[in-house]
């Protein structure tokens, strides 16, 4: 059973925090990276958990789920019922267990699924239980959502990117998505997005350019942000020197205060892009080069990299 994982390492938000349940689910390396420098959101997720769990309470069910295979069968039973459809585990993802201890002590199984009929449509779907009881403990909840609107939010992204001079690659993808039990049609995107406040879904975007200066590269980065602030969406930028791992290779990660749509006002300047850049390229040095191709992994897209789409492949 794996140990508990702090709140700011948490990467969705789910409807269970308002019934006091936590949510922790998989970490990829670049949701690590930005967890690691900061860039998340702990102070709404442990506020809300708290006081979802003070003033609403939660619901208990009178399943017990004592093992993970008992916690799969319970999670593809509710979500055939919930979408007319089956589903099934990845046969290369373990189903993954977490201990919590507030609100209450509990464990949380998180499962990598897909539709049998559409098995590139990853996604997670959950369930916690009462750690002493084993007794099921709020709503199972999952993401699937997330295929409904990636196309639809996405894409003006990934078209723009895809024409922009001076980068290598990019890849795109929805980010921050919930973890609910509702069941969403494509004609609620913009309720599912919201009003682009923290806590929203947001588009995480991966640039991968060439090394150069770092007068050049803060133009490119800056160009870019630029280019894709019209598009009014929750949005994080994360640029990276092509060929490197996102360890190694980070140069550019965007501020906090500029992510999210109704608090952000203009682009980052220039000169501050610049200055972050020469910050990174001090860290990158401390560390070993990592080379990394660009290949993606089998997984949930909101908690796993995503293949880089290659505009110039990078020199090996």
């Amino acid at each position: 059973m794996g140990s508990t994982l702090p709140l700011y390492l948490q990467a969705t938000r789910n409807e269970n925090e308002l019934s006091g349940v936590s949510n922790i689910p998989n970490l990829s390396r670049r949701s690590f990276l930005r967890g690691s420098l900061g860039i998340t959101r702990s102070a709404i997720a442990l506020a809300t958990l708290s006081f979802g769990n003070l003033v609403l309470g939660g619901c208990m069910f009178a399943r017990e789920i004592p093992d993970k295979e008992t916690a799969l069968s319970a999670i593809l039973e509710e979500l055939e019922k919930r979408y007319g459809e089956k589903f099934h585990q990845l046969d290369s993802k373990d189903i993954k267990s977490f201990t919590y201890e507030q609100p209450r002590n509990g464990v949380q199984y998180i499962a990598t699924l897909a539709p049998d009929t559409s098995p590139e449509k990853i996604f997670s779907g959950s369930i916690d239980t009462d750690a002493h009881t084993h007794k099921q403990w709020g709503n199972i909840l999952d993401n699937y959502q997330q295929h409904i609107f990636d196309p639809i939010v996405c894409t003006p992204f990934r078209e723009y990117l895809h024409t922009v001079e001076g980068i290598d690659g990019y890849s795109v993808q929805l980010s921050w998505n919930k973890m609910d039990s509702k069941v969403w049609k494509k004609e609620q995107v913009e309720e599912y997005m919201g009003k682009g406040a923290q806590g929203d879904p947001e588009i995480f975007i991966v640039i991968m350019i060439a090394e150069d200066s770092v007068e050049a590269m803060a133009q490119t980065v800056y160009e870019v942000q630029k280019g894709l602030w019209p598009l009014k969406r929750n949005m994080h930028v994360l640029a990276a020197i092509s060929g490197l791992s996102f360890d190694c290779g980070t140069i550019y990660n965007t501020p906090v205060d500029k992510e999210n749509l109704i608090t952000r006002g203009n682009p980052p300047e220039y000169e501050e892009i610049k200055e972050s850049i020469g910050n990174y390229q001090f860290r990158n040095k401390q560390m070993k080069p990592e080379r990394w191709d660009g290949s993606g992994e089998a997984g949930d897209p909101n908690d796993s990299d995503v293949a880089i789409t290659w505009l110039h492949k990078p020199q090996k």
